[in-house]
């Protein structure tokens, strides 16, 4: 049993062993002006040259395509969205349509539900009197068991097509849509982060109305200097913030028309010129703010000071994401070395 001034001497110890070791950056310290270029074994043989390491490490770090391979998940969870919303006569959005909360419990008078949750996705073409469309579509939680029964049985896509059939060939009121003749289902079960090249655009299926982007953004060297705090004239700080502002317009104009969805590509042009009348820190805290948003994945940034209102890089539809016929959906092996893409028209 460790007595109580045995226990104080051991965490004594830890601390100072942490306040030691915490800060260690063992790179920083065989790269560091004050290291040898060269580390030799007692027998002379060269262990470690400095700037050989210092060549390959600057290569890697340029590297522009990482290999990435994300879980891609259906749900099996709630059926509606949790929110329980009052009857329509006390319910500020009077526009609100309601599902039961339970067979028989009317919506006014008990109220309701929003929505349906989606367990997965679906892919379908619509054909329609002049053309054809092709539209990502949510498979209702609550008809999962149904599939899963149609799917050991061998109709799957008959039954999925009877339950889609409803909201893509009728309106809310009951009448057929009009131009629209009939529709096909072209992949039946699409998961969530499912990779989607379509054109220059590469993303991530979040749902049926949301995406993300997939493509990294990559900055010059010169760029990263500053966006790390690395600056070589203070007095130089909100030119050099103003020159990454550009560089990412720049980019973006050339890599990233994904964010002309809901206008954030021209948002940030327009924005320019209120960043520019920013303080070094606050411009600083802008151009972050702008690398959540762009990054490759689904996180925003809050650029309310520049004029852009929404969260910068939430990437919506409300009317649906369609895609176009030369649309490739992306198979990543977990270890991301194998990849397989298969073209949607071709399916």
């Amino acid at each position: 049993m460790v007595n109580l001034k045995s226990l104080v001497l051991i965490l004594k110890k830890e601390n100072e062993i942490l306040k030691k070791t915490k800060n260690f950056d063992f790179v920083a310290k065989l790269l560091g002006s004050k290291a040898p270029n060269e580390i030799r074994s007692q027998q002379g043989k060269v262990l470690f040259e400095k700037n050989k390491i210092r060549l390959q490490l600057n290569k890697a770090y340029n590297y522009k395509y990482m290999l990435v391979s994300r879980d891609t998940t259906t749900k099996n969870q709630e059926m509606f969205g949790m929110t329980i919303y009052p009857r329509a006569e006390r319910d500020i959005a009077k526009s609100r349509k309601l599902i039961e909360k339970r067979k028989g419990f009317s919506t006014d008078i008990y109220g309701g539900y929003t929505g349906t949750a989606a367990a997965y996705m679906a892919i379908v073409r619509i054909n329609k009197t002049k053309s054809s469309q092709y539209k990502v579509i949510a498979v209702p939680m609550t008809k999962r068991a149904i599939l899963n029964k149609a799917e050991k049985e061998g109709n799957y896509e008959k039954i999925l097509k009877q339950i889609l059939s409803p909201s893509i060939l009728y309106n809310d009121k009951g009448k057929r849509k009009a131009g629209v003749i009939s529709f096909d289902i072209i992949k039946g079960k699409v998961p969530y982060n499912q990779v989607v090249q379509d054109g220059n655009k590469k993303f991530l299926l979040k749902s049926a109305i949301y995406l993300c982007n997939a493509k990294q953004l990559v900055l010059s060297e010169e760029a990263m200097r500053v966006i790390t705090g690395h600056w070589l004239d203070s007095d130089k700080q909100d030119q050099e913030l103003l020159d990454v502002y550009d560089e990412i317009l720049e980019k973006i104009d050339r890599y990233l028309p994904l964010f002309d969805i809901r206008d954030f590509r021209n948002k940030l042009h327009k924005g320019r010129e209120k960043f520019l009348k920013l303080n070094a820190e606050d411009k600083f805290k802008a151009i972050i703010q702008i690398l959540k948003g762009l990054h490759d994945n689904s996180d925003t940034g809050e650029l309310k000071d520049i004029g852009i209102t929404v969260p910068f890089g939430q990437l919506q539809n409300n009317s649906g994401i369609t895609l176009s016929s030369d649309t490739i959906l992306v198979y990543k092996s977990p270890t991301g070395l194998f990849e397989k893409r298969v073209k949607i028209s071709s399916l």
